[in-house]
């Protein structure tokens, strides 16, 4: 710096002020950049980056918030962005909710003034956003669980399950008709047995089932979250579904909405 202002013939007297970001390299009191002008011209005004400081002061206060809109932005664009068919079945729920098929926007914790464009879009996909992830964590559970979902196939699996009892009973029926006689006692009718064992198996495990799944929920129920009252995730699209389906999370992004355009306003003014 001194030889360009010694080329330009500038003296060191006529620098009134400084301006840089807050990095430590160029505001650092021992090795910056800051402390060498200092060395030359005591009385220089030396100006951080006030559009980063007000950056850094917002987030830190939204760090105490119960949820984080930078993750869930980051979590929705990133679960998607890699997915053809994802971002196909999003679509087709922006078409049923009535809005426009658009992308949900990339944001970027280094550029701040991204994370306003991010929120707007989201909030305005919202509904679209939120039924889809609802979708991906139904896809997700067992299929038994799913069943239930649907009284169709529910209905259609029991009906093939009666179907196939009365042909297995039908068949021991004709089998012990075409013999003769003589041999038609009572005796020992594998078909019926092995039947009824898978019987009495299949309930038996679907009552362990239903009985691990409540003590599963009722563990993750008691990791309740007091502020939020969201339930600990036991994956990204379940933690997604949680965040988009409460009512806190999207008052605190339609919240920054509101305040973000400050930011832009103080940068524009700079």
């Amino acid at each position: 710096m001194d030889k360009e202002l010694q080329r330009r013939e500038l003296s060191w007297q006529n620098c009134l002020s400084f301006g840089a970001d807050n990095a430590s390299v160029m505001q650092g009191k021992h090795q910056g950049v800051a402390h060498y002008l200092h060395k030359e011209h005591s009385d220089m005004y030396i100006l951080g980056c006030p559009c980063h400081l007000m950056h850094l002061a917002a987030q830190k206060a939204c760090s105490k918030l119960p949820a984080s809109l930078d993750e869930l932005l980051v979590d929705i664009f990133y679960y998607l962005d890699k997915s053809s068919k994802r971002k196909q079945s999003l679509q087709c729920f922006q078409l049923l909710n009535g809005k426009e098929t658009r992308k949900i926007l990339k944001h970027v914790s280094t550029r701040w003034l991204s994370l306003g464009q991010a929120i707007t879009r989201l909030l305005d996909q919202w509904e679209a956003v939120t039924n889809f992830f609802e979708s991906e964590l139904d896809k997700s559970r067992p299929k038994k669980n799913r069943t239930a979902l649907h009284p169709t196939s529910a209905a259609a699996k029991a009906t093939s399950t009666s179907k196939i009892r009365s042909h297995t009973h039908s068949s021991a029926s004709k089998a012990s008709s075409s013999t003769s006689p003589i041999k038609q006692k009572k005796d020992f009718d594998l078909t019926s047995f092995l039947f009824r064992q898978n019987e009495v198996a299949k309930i038996a495990k679907d009552a362990s089932d239903k009985k691990r799944e409540k003590a599963k929920a009722k563990e993750l129920h008691t990791q309740l979250s007091p502020s939020v009252g969201l339930i600990k995730p036991v994956n990204k699209v379940e933690k997604v579904q949680q965040l988009m389906s409460n009512p806190h999370v999207k008052l605190y992004a339609l919240f920054l909405k509101a305040v973000l355009p400050i930011f832009d306003m103080a940068n524009q003014a700079l």
